[in-house]
């Protein structure tokens, strides 16, 4: 409790101070893949189920092909399912979340208009056609300047508690005395440890 409380002192301090205009582009700038929008598609999708056709899906799902790129009415194609038949524009982890990883690359793979397939995924044989792409984007700042100052102000209070740790570590000789199932582990900490970023949700 005693050691949090100090923490708690250290990052207050090291956060109070409001970050500039240009501290906030220089960590959008030095940052740019954490804060790229990911590119989106919308599809529509054509489904034919494992579970009613079992082993004829995919064979059945060749022949749906040939009917959708003759012009066929893909409303009229294929098995009812809980599925989504056509997705508005959504990322590739989106996509995934629904379909699966392989189809998402699938789709995430393909020029849009012309409808391809088979594509696999845990519920059957699908018919695909990519109707809208978005590419992915670098952000401005204004768009995502909420997120850059949180991130900035967190990134400051943990350099302030590596520091704070840093300078503790340099006034004692810190050994860890393991129980006899771990003696195998390091007798002492790591020298210069950093402050880890939470991973997000996923990773």
């Amino acid at each position: 409790r005693m050691r949090q409380k100090l923490e708690f002192l250290i990052e207050d301090e090291a956060a109070s101070d409001e970050p500039t205009e240009a501290e906030l582009q220089g960590w959008l700038a030095s940052h740019p893949n954490d804060y790229r929008l990911p590119e989106r598609r919308s599809f529509r999708q054509v489904l034919a189920s494992g579970d009613k056709r079992g082993a004829k899906a995919r064979p059945d799902a060749e022949a749906l092909l040939v009917k959708l790129q003759g012009g066929a009415d893909p409303g009229k194609q294929g098995d009812a399912s809980m599925l989504p038949a056509a997705m508005p524009l959504t990322t590739e982890e989106g996509v995934a979340a629904q379909f699966g990883g392989d189809f998402a690359r699938a789709a995430f793979s393909h020029d849009k208009g012309a409808w391809f397939g088979p594509v696999a995924s845990p519920f059957g044989q699908h018919l695909v056609s990519v109707i809208q792409v978005e590419p992915g984007r670098t952000v401005s700042l204004e768009e995502v300047r909420d997120r850059v100052h949180s991130d900035w102000i967190e990134n400051k209070r943990n350099e302030a508690r590596d520091k704070f740790h840093a300078t503790l570590r340099k006034r004692y000789d810190i050994q860890i005395e393991w129980p006899a199932p771990w003696k195998g582990l390091p007798s002492a900490p790591e020298a210069n440890p950093k402050t880890k970023p939470i991973p997000e949700v996923g990773e």
